[in-house]
């Protein structure tokens, strides 16, 4: 097997076994989206910000389309998870902020995450665990430079 069907391989088994393919729930077994989670999240560190961030920026954040961010937003606010507000300067860019609803689930999303990861760490090899971390930094650091050109199947 060549390196690149061997890193495709591995990478297909670590998505698998996450979970992270399930549609209705995160792979920590909270009953929504992975993408809502994701969101979720990323609203959450950003709660504490001057401003909350923009649709754009979620849609960086998260590395899907214009559409798809939008129909996300309108998902989650339709489910009372978050707000829109037009952006004073730029009457077509839209801020979304948690609401207090979707604030406790990012709060359980957080904790279910922590836990979860918790115990992958605890299953790996004390002396491991800071190279294993490290490699996986590095993954992440490639993927995102390679994500214009990638195909990932």
């Amino acid at each position: 097997m060549s390196s690149p069907e061997r890193l495709r391989t591995a990478f297909q088994r670590i998505v698998r076994q996450t979970g992270a393919v399930d549609g209705e729930r995160t792979p920590c077994g909270v009953p929504v989206s992975v993408s809502s989670a994701h969101a979720l999240m990323f609203l959450l560190e950003q709660s504490d910000a001057r401003q909350p961030p923009r649709q754009c920026e979620l849609q960086r954040v998260l590395a899907i389309d214009k559409s798809n961010v939008c129909r996300l937003v309108a998902r989650m606010a339709d489910d009372g998870l978050v707000v829109e507000k037009v952006c004073p300067a730029d009457g077509r860019a839209r801020r979304v902020a948690l609401t207090a609803q979707g604030k406790r689930l990012a709060r359980e999303l957080e904790h279910s995450s922590l836990a979860r990861f918790g115990a992958v760490l605890d299953a790996l090899p004390r002396e491991e665990r800071a190279a294993t971390l490290a490699a996986l930094e590095r993954l992440a650091d490639a993927l995102q430079t390679a994500a214009a050109d990638a195909c990932l199947a």
